[in-house]
């Protein structure tokens, strides 16, 4: 074909780019199928470029939507308000509570609040029971989301004796203070705590 009848460099370079849509781009183009797979593609139109920037910017996005990310930032939020309430109530120090909070969304669903805790002074069954308590109702009353589910896990030592100090591990969950199982739902803490402070007007 002489250069004359030869198709402008953009529309080679849609043509060469739209073949390798769908298809898995390595990090290292030397490594891919042991050198023997097709060449990667080289797009010399600025036009062309920028086209595929905004579309795989598009496709990004929409991908986020479909699998939302953890919000790393609002867990450790929530963590903060579940030590703070332990700390006013029971006096910890930072050494005896440790707390981890992961918050999961997902389309359709009420989010899920995972709290794990760790203390490590021995106590009574009563305040195990009642920390776990202080945690679910502080994560069902929080101020960003609701309704969520709430499941908590408490590991504590337990003291036996007042005069003799006798202390073994101890786990305490929601199923503990009297839900249904270790996940507290929504419908539940509704009617163990009324209606949640973000929505006062939501009900099951």
């Amino acid at each position: 074909m002489s250069p004359a009848m030869e198709p402008p460099r953009w529309r080679q370079d849609i043509h060469h780019a739209a073949s390798f849509i769908g298809k898995s781009v390595p990090v290292n183009k030397s490594g891919w199928s042991g050198g023997q797979g097709p060449p990667l593609p080289e797009v010399h139109s600025r036009l062309v470029q920028r086209v595929l920037a905004v579309a795989s910017v598009g496709v990004g996005a929409l991908t986020r939507r479909l699998h939302p990310e953890r919000r790393s930032g609002r867990s450790e939020r929530f963590r903060w308000l579940i030590v703070q309430a332990m700390r006013e109530r029971w006096g910890f120090s930072a050494h005896d509570v440790d707390v981890e909070v992961r918050v999961y969304e997902s389309f359709g669903k009420p989010a899920l609040i995972s709290i794990d805790v760790g203390v490590a002074v021995a106590g009574s069954t009563d305040d195990s029971r009642a920390m776990v308590e202080l945690c679910l109702k502080k994560a069902w009353n929080n101020p960003e989301i609701a309704p969520v589910s709430v499941r908590v896990t408490l590991r504590s030592l337990e003291e036996s004796n007042a005069s003799v100090r006798t202390v073994a591990p101890q786990v305490t969950t929601a199923h503990s203070v009297g839900f249904a199982d270790e996940t507290a739902r929504p419908a539940e803490l509704y009617q163990r705590f009324g209606a949640p402070a973000f929505d006062p007007s939501w009900r099951p």
